[in-house]
């Protein structure tokens, strides 16, 4: 079974969402956050925050 995440980014002071990803692999790194897709892309999140529900 993969360890899969539901990403979603939202605008700056805003609440409504913006996108919402399936991810595969989130790692930290210099640029941000990379987030790795399940199709295989990468986007990389920079000047973040998180919150769990």
């Amino acid at each position: 079974m993969n360890n899969i995440k539901v990403i979603t980014l939202f605008h700056t002071n805003e609440k409504i969402p913006f996108i919402t990803y399936i991810v595969k692999n989130v790692e930290e790194n210099e640029l941000g956050v990379k987030l790795t897709l399940q199709n295989g892309d990468n986007i990389h999140v920079k000047d973040y925050d998180y919150f769990f529900l």
